[in-house]
C-alpha cells in the first residue's frame, strides 16, 4: 500500500468519525424532545456505547502508539481483534493481532534500544521480540496525553522475526 493511499485511508477514518459525531449530536437533539425517565434512559445507553467504542479501539491507531509509547510507532494492519469479556463493575480486557505494513526501520529500533536502556520508558528488548509494557491509573503515572483517571494496562510485543505483533490492553 502507498503512502498516499495510507493518507487518504487515515483521513477517510477521520471523516467517518466526525460523521459520527454528527449523528450522536442530532440523537441528542432528538432525544431532549422525549419524556424525561426515557431520555435519561437512552443518554446512558448512548454514552456507554460511544465510552466503550472508542476506548476498545483507540489502540488500533498507531498514532495513539507513538505518544503513549514515546517512538515513532510503524505504520500495522490489524490481523485479528479478540474481543474480552466486560464485567459488571465495567472492567475490560482485550488483545489486536496485528502485522507491520514494512519491516522495522533502523530508527525505530534505535529508538527502542535508546528507551530500553531508560528506567522508567517502559520498553524491554528479549531474544526474540521488543515489549512495552505500561500501567497507568489508581496512583501510577499516566503516559503523555493520557488521563490520571483511566486505570489501563497496556502491553505490546512486536516479534523481532516475523513483522507481526500482539497489543494488549485491560481497563478497569
Amino acid at each position: 500500500m502507498t503512502c498516499v493511499n495510507k493518507h487518504f485511508l487515515k483521513r477517510i477514518g477521520t471523516a467517518i468519525l466526525l460523521g459520527i459525531c454528527n449523528l450522536i449530536e442530532l440523537l441528542l437533539k432528538l432525544l431532549l424532545q422525549l419524556p424525561r425517565h426515557r431520555f435519561l434512559v437512552i443518554m446512558c445507553l448512548v454514552i456507554y456505547v460511544g465510552y466503550t467504542s472508542t476506548t476498545r479501539h483507540r489502540f488500533m491507531d498507531n498514532r495513539v502508539l507513538s505518544r503513549i509509547t514515546q517512538t515513532e510507532f510503524p505504520d500495522f494492519t490489524v490481523l485479528k481483534y479478540e474481543k474480552g469479556q466486560k464485567s459488571f463493575t465495567g472492567d475490560y480486557r482485550g488483545s489486536i493481532v496485528f502485522k507491520l505494513d514494512e519491516p522495522l526501520s533502523e530508527e525505530f529500533i534505535q529508538s527502542i534500544k535508546d528507551l530500553s536502556s531508560i528506567s522508567d520508558s517502559h520498553w524491554s528488548i528479549s531474544k526474540d521480540e521488543y515489549r512495552y509494557s505500561c500501567l497507568w491509573g489508581a496512583g501510577w503515572p499516566p503516559p503523555p496525553g493520557e488521563s490520571e483517571n483511566e486505570e489501563i494496562e497496556l502491553k505490546i510485543t512486536i516479534s523481532k522475526e516475523s513483522q507481526k505483533g500482539k497489543i494488549e490492553f485491560c481497563y478497569w
